[in-house]
């Protein structure tokens, strides 16, 4: 008598098992999720630094803040002393260019000073700002860098960054000169482009755009953070110590508010799909956003009426004759 054979735990017609379907659902559930990734060969990010609920205080984010400056603190130690060192001497030569066209009147010597103040202007575009972006947003991600890596990453953003920013600072200017208002608001909105471009490896007018989508809904919070380094200016001396301090401590807060919105329109995404086609409710700005927005308009102001109001005793001083003048005169 023939034994039957024990049926096969193998599915008919190659089909799976309705188990090992519905983890395979669940595993692209998880995946539509997670954001999007990064530049090909990046390590994947690290939840160490940005926090996992999104922080709308503006001094919420010093912490994190701290944590990637302190990852990769000698080459940030670098990138800052170097920014500031190219920063004076960018402003020395462009003065000096100024005094020898006006007073010197040797063309060579002019053109000498241009050169050397264009090719201050190219260093800053092509290697300390680009480099700057990479380490703040790759510190954020929880990554250690290399310094060599880093700068060689450079030559491949410094073009794209350099167009984002002067199409930027051509849409702010416009803005400024209609009502101010629209000028700081489209520098808000155009402020993230830099760290799109690094991050999705995308083209200037994709990082701009892709910019203005990520803050448009959260202009205020934005203001608030980038009012940090501004807001207590208009205290003599111990205020200005202390906004110069927040800035500092605050140098990678705009990543991690970058890094925290990509993620929150990714989550918005998934929630409109989820509930079909109804907006997620989004929590409304907290108020030390507000507070900080109205200081530093304050500071602004206040720093603007002082300015003018230096300029016209200048003037003042040189249109009347010194005290010594009337005493000469009054000997004759």
């Amino acid at each position: 008598m023939a034994t039957k054979k024990p049926r096969s735990s193998k599915p008919r017609g190659g089909r799976k098992r309705p188990a090992a379907s519905k983890a395979a659902t669940t595993s692209k559930v998880a995946k539509s999720v997670q954001p999007s990734a990064d530049v090909a060969g990046s390590p994947p990010v690290a939840s160490g630094i940005v926090p996992a609920n999104y922080i709308s205080n503006p001094f919420g984010l010093i912490r994190p803040s701290l944590q990637a400056l302190r990852l990769n603190w000698p080459i940030m130690l670098m990138v800052v002393v170097g920014g500031l060192l190219v920063l004076v001497a960018l402003i020395t030569a462009m003065v000096s260019t100024a005094a020898i066209a006006i007073y010197v009147h040797n063309l060579r010597a002019t053109l000498l000073a241009l050169l050397a103040t264009l090719a201050l202007a190219a260093l800053a575009v092509m290697v300390i700002f680009p480099l700057a972006v990479i380490v703040l947003l790759d510190s954020a991600k929880s990554r250690k860098l290399k310094l060599r890596d880093s700068l060689q990453r450079c030559w491949h953003y410094w073009w794209r960054i350099f167009l984002a920013m002067f199409l930027a600072s051509l849409a702010t200017l416009g803005g400024l000169v209609l009502l101010i208002v629209p000028g700081i608001v489209f520098g808000t909105w155009f402020s993230l482009a830099v760290y799109v471009i690094v991050d999705e490896d995308t083209s200037a007018m994709e990082g701009l755009r892709r910019s203005r989508q990520l803050v448009r809904n959260h202009l205020v919070e934005m203001l608030g953070l980038y009012g940090l380094g501004e807001f207590l200016n208009f205290i003599p001396v111990i205020g200005s110590l202390i906004s110069v301090v927040l800035a500092l401590l605050s140098l990678a807060s705009p990543a991690v508010r970058y890094l925290q919105l990509k993620e929150l329109a990714i989550t918005s995404e998934e929630a409109v799909v989820v509930s079909d086609g109804s907006q997620p409710t989004r929590a409304p700005a907290h108020w030390l956003n507000w507070l900080v927005i109205v200081l530093a308009a304050v500071s602004l102001l206040t720093g603007g009426y002082q300015g003018l109001r230096h300029v016209n005793q200048l003037d003042n001083r040189a249109g009347s004759p010194s005290s010594t003048d009337n005493t000469n005169l009054n000997d004759y």
